[in-house]
This record gives C-alpha cells, structure tokens and sequence, in this order.
C-alpha cells in the first residue's frame, strides 16, 4: 500500500480548477477545459508558484507519484549500481574507480544485496538474471576475481 498524490490545478485561461489524481494524464485535465495541446497556462501551489503547461505538471505529478512507491530511493540506487557496472564492463573492465571500494567482487556483492532488501513487487525491471549475467561478464573479462 502506498500514498496516492492528490494535486491542486488551476487553469490560468479560464479559472477552473480541479483537484489532479492518478492516473495522471492530459485527458484527466479536460474537465477544466485543458486540450491536448500546451496552450493552457496552469497554476499548481503544490509545485511553485510558477506557471506551467499542462505536460510539465503532468510529468512532474508522474514523477512525484513514483516516488511515493515503496522503496522508490532503494530501486534508485540498485538501477545506478547496475548503470556502474553496465559502464565498467563496456569500458573493457579497467577503471575500477568505477566500483564501489574499486572492487568487482564487492560491487556485485552490493547490487545482490540492494536487490535482495527490496521485495518482489517493488523491484522494477531489474531481475536476478540480469545480475548474474553483469557479473558473468565481469568475471570473464577480470583477470583476478
């Protein structure tokens, strides 16, 4: 169970306002005369107090939202520790600055244990296969592992 954002929008051409739920999406913006363009200026409190087209609060209520998700900043660093190890292995496996402690074996050991905390139903497109083939590659090209 996660907390689901509720946002204040207020549309500047013709005073409307509504309160925005998920699913966040232009079409949801209609009921305040919103179209699929970006011509409509919107006021959002919860954001600043600049105005913004109807895409930059859609996409920001989109991004705050996946933020309210379990384990959002777990997954965030689980996705750059693979992101390291996907550059480490394209450079040919020679900068070990790269890595956490600038050792392979540690770094892998960090990503399994990153991937085990987070339960199944939070853990994204990364996949224990996907793990075991970064450090099948970095095993193959590490002269000492």
């Amino acid at each position: 169970m996660y907390y689901k954002l509720a946002v204040f929008v207020k549309n500047t051409k013709n005073g409307k306002s509504t309160e925005l739920t998920e699913p966040f999406s232009m079409s949801s913006l209609r009921k305040i005369g919103v179209k699929d363009t970006d011509e409509n200026i919107l006021y959002v409190p919860q954001i600043g107090e600049s105005l913004l087209y109807a895409s930059e609060v859609i996409g920001w209520c989109q991004r705050k939202q996946e933020e309210l998700i379990p384990y959002y900043y777990q997954r965030m660093f689980l996705r750059s520790l693979c992101k390291k190890a996907e550059y480490y292995i394209d450079t040919g496996c020679m900068d070990n600055s790269l890595l956490n402690d600038g050792n392979p074996k540690t770094h892998i050991a960090a990503i399994k244990h990153m991937y085990e905390e987070i339960p199944d139903e939070f853990r994204g497109e990364i996949t224990w296969e996907y793990i075991l083939d970064l450090e099948r590659q970095i095993r193959f090209n590490v002269k000492e592992w």
